[in-house]
């Protein structure tokens, strides 16, 4: 008898710790595919269903209770700093809520027809709401959406779809398949902004408090430091380049959601990405997400299932302890190397990057990198097509940095 006991307490310490490994813990299933989340002050989450209306959840996506608008076509729901909820639907056009769902106020005073066909809001720190709608239009509204006025003249391009806004007040808007465009006025004029955006199709766009930009696309991640001027990918770690959803947390860590690739995680600013899956399901096809006011994340899979975190987003290791602190370049491998050779190198963060061979007259015969790349560890090779047997001399340049290393060439 002692021994089946203390066999089934052995089990039941394993199937704890097995447990306690988890990132994720199943909460409920939706009756149909959720659109975008949003939680308010109080941790109530709000989502909505292709004909089913808003929904929401009052204990941490346990259980959900549909709310009193249950329009069939659903565009977007936000929470304001004063938890006001303002939703979108294709045939009420804009509503807002100040009981947390349980009734709804039509708020459409200065949309043509009585209907922006808006499809996404934001907020800036003076709460004003932004919203994005058709025919490439945004409008703006001062007085907690009461009066809607259109801040998009000149700005002509297809549906907004995203609608991001940072400390500064500058609002970025993503239009379908057209990149970001910017105005840095309040909306009376814009720019399109996307040198080094090599895939223009954005899901999600989300900005630090840092006011750094991250843009997750269908063919990749890509941040930019300087307000959008410029970008680079940050996809080191990402096994997928299609992704659905971004949100960032208190301290900001970065979270991305995708199709057969789940979610990942970043704590440096999308230098390297960390695959956390475990508690997930089998097929972990993640797509819209969401951060409560304690830091706990919400994901929906593509199944309808919504899972949360087991703990705060803010209680895991910080990636940075794995990440170079210093440039360097290591000595190629074979050395004596044919036909070609692997060049491994490390810069400690962002900038542009040449690596460059050159004969022993120092005469220059192959570049294999020059383009700006983020912080982190790379590798290229070097194939000895069209030259001789020989010493030849591979060099790292990065920032002010450079380092020069021997290789020996043997045909």
């Amino acid at each position: 008898m002692k021994r089946i006991f203390y066999l089934l307490f052995n089990i039941g310490i394993l199937i704890s710790n097995t447990n306690a490994q988890n990132f994720w813990e199943y909460a409920s299933t939706l009756r149909t595919p959720p659109g975008k989340m949003d939680i308010n002050s109080k941790g109530y989450i709000f989502t909505y269903m292709f004909r089913e209306g808003f929904w929401r959840s009052t204990d941490n996506g346990n259980s959900w209770q549909p709310t009193d608008l249950g329009c069939w076509y659903p565009r977007d729901i936000k929470v304001d700093a004063n938890d006001v909820l303002f939703a979108s639907c294709v045939t009420e056009g804009v509503l807002r809520s100040t009981d947390d769902g349980d009734t709804w106020i039509p708020s459409n005073n200065g949309f043509p027809n009585n209907n922006g066909d808006v499809s996404c809001f934001a907020f800036n720190s003076d709460n004003h709401i932004f919203a994005g709608a058709g025919h490439g239009e945004v409008y703006r509204s001062v007085d907690n959406g009461e009066n809607w006025v259109k801040i998009s003249n000149g700005f002509t391009t297809n549906d907004i779809r995203v609608i991001s806004i940072n400390s500064n007040n500058d609002i970025f808007v993503a239009p379908l398949n057209s990149g970001v465009y910017r105005s840095t006025d309040t909306g009376i004029t814009w720019e399109e902004i996307n040198n080094g955006l090599t895939n223009h199709s954005i899901t999600s766009l989300k900005v630090n408090s840092e006011n750094i930009l991250f843009a997750a696309t269908e063919g990749g991640v890509f941040r930019s430091s300087d307000n959008g001027e410029t970008w680079v990918p940050i996809n080191n770690g990402l096994t997928s380049v299609s992704f659905r959803d971004l949100v960032i947390n208190s301290i900001d860590h970065i979270f991305i959601s995708g199709y057969s690739v789940g979610v990942s995680r970043s704590t440096n600013d999308g230098n390297i990405w960390t695959q956390i899956n475990t508690g997930l399901g089998n097929e972990p096809h993640a797509s819209s997400l969401a951060i409560n006011p304690f830091d706990y994340i919400f994901v929906v899979t593509y199944s309808n299932e919504v899972y949360r975190s087991v703990n705060p987003t803010t209680d895991f290791e910080n990636e940075n302890a794995h990440f170079p602190s210093t440039y360097s370049l290591s000595q190629n491998y074979p050395n004596p190397f044919n036909p070609s050779t692997t060049i491994k190198y490390q810069i400690p963060e962002i900038g542009f990057v040449t690596i460059k061979v050159y004969d022993i007259l120092g005469r220059e015969v192959s570049t294999l990198v020059n383009e700006e790349k983020p912080a982190g560890n790379y590798e290229v090779q070097f194939e000895s097509n069209g030259i001789t047997s020989g010493i030849y001399f591979d060099q790292l340049k990065a920032g002010n940095y450079t380092e020069t290393k021997k290789m020996i060439l043997l045909k």
